[in-house]
């Protein structure tokens, strides 16, 4: 035989202490936005811009010896006239180095170093698997974007104001190549 169901609970007095709602995911004291799968966070503006910081101390090295041997071949060769021809070999350099260590890592890994040590990867918004190299290319082009001048300081804030605001932490760079930043918890 079935118990019947319990009658609800009578509302408080008025003026009576009530419990506090319980803690939530969305808007909860901890974590201020529910993540795309159990496990996972949406990757913030703050723990990804480490990352990339992380990252250009990765480049760095690269990108010094290719500057200073490009900066030797001219002042030891033709001189000061190709200064400028230096710098814009430099610029297209720096741009393939910065294209295979990201796309190359995006592809290969969903992870760059960088956010391998901040237990972050780019997914798929539509599967949440890895992305492939023709994704990873097209998630690249802001970025290649920022190396040119004026213009790329333009869009290196498109891309931090849109991480910071986004809901989902989806930047200019997500959007475009339909992907998500997430990180392990």
């Amino acid at each position: 035989m079935e118990t019947p169901p319990r009658p609800p609970d009578p509302p408080p007095a008025a003026g009576a202490p009530q419990a506090p709602p319980p803690p939530t995911w969305q808007g909860g004291p901890w974590y201020a936005h529910q993540g795309p799968a159990p496990g996972v966070a949406y990757g913030g503006f703050w723990v990804r811009l480490v990352a990339y910081i992380i990252d250009g101390l990765f480049l760095l090295i690269p990108e010094a010896v290719v500057g200073a041997a490009i900066g030797s071949a001219v002042f030891f060769g033709q001189g000061a006239n190709e200064w400028g021809a230096a710098r814009a070999w430099v610029t297209v350099v720096s741009l393939l180095i910065h294209a295979a260590y990201f796309v190359g890592f995006w592809a290969a890994r969903g992870q760059t170093p960088g956010m391998m040590l901040l237990r972050l990867r780019v997914v798929r918004v539509d599967t949440g698997q890895p992305i492939d190299a023709s994704t990873a290319l097209v998630r690249f082009l802001p970025f290649a974007v920022i190396l040119l001048p004026l213009i790329g300081l333009v869009v290196a804030l498109l891309i931090a104001v849109s991480t910071a605001i986004d809901q989902r932490k989806q930047g200019i760079h997500d959007r475009l190549a339909n992907t998500l930043v997430v990180r392990e918890l």
